[in-house]
């Protein structure tokens, strides 16, 4: 049975959210793994061409994918397993959506945050929650592929008490 190897360059993650905007948001403008905020201003000199500045603005941060409806733009993050530190990812890419120029002609859209995950973690679905945003469990075609592929730990649901 294959296994998780360290250096692995396969993007389950990637490969997750793609699916899932395919079955759930099949006409909606999907973009994966999209630069958020201002491009800094130091990296861009007199000259350069909108190729130049583009590839410039790739030092922002990302994030894993943004959904464009006709009724909102929505900021995903995709996680295989538990990762907390998604919810403060979602909090500061919305806050930088405003301040991005590749988004300024959905500005006027509501704002949505939205986690995607595999392996659910009652805990963190019932923070992104109360956060506002939608929490939504998600199995992809590859699912026992992933499961194979890891340690076991990995593939287990979080079993802690909410009360």
């Amino acid at each position: 049975m294959p296994r998780f190897k360290p250096g692995s360059n396969r993007q389950w993650e990637a490969e997750m959210l793609a699916e899932f905007a395919a079955k759930f948001y099949p006409t909606a403008l999907v973009k994966m793994r999209v630069s958020l905020g201002r491009i800094p201003p130091e990296l861009i000199t007199p000259g350069m061409s909108e190729l130049d500045i583009a590839l410039a603005g790739r030092f922002r941060r990302w994030a894993d994918m943004v959904i464009i409806t006709n009724d909102s733009l929505i900021v995903v993050e995709g996680m295989m397993m538990a990762n907390p530190g998604k919810l403060s990812q979602l909090e500061l890419y919305l806050s930088l959506i405003p301040f991005t120029p590749e988004l300024l002609p959905y500005r006027s859209l509501p704002l949505q945050g939205m986690l995607v995950y595999v392996v659910e973690d009652p805990m963190l679905v019932k923070m992104a929650r109360e956060k506002g945003f939608r929490a939504i469990q998600f199995i992809p075609s590859f699912w026992e592929e992933w499961k194979a592929a890891v340690p076991p730990r990995w593939s287990h649901p979080k079993r802690w008490e909410l009360d």
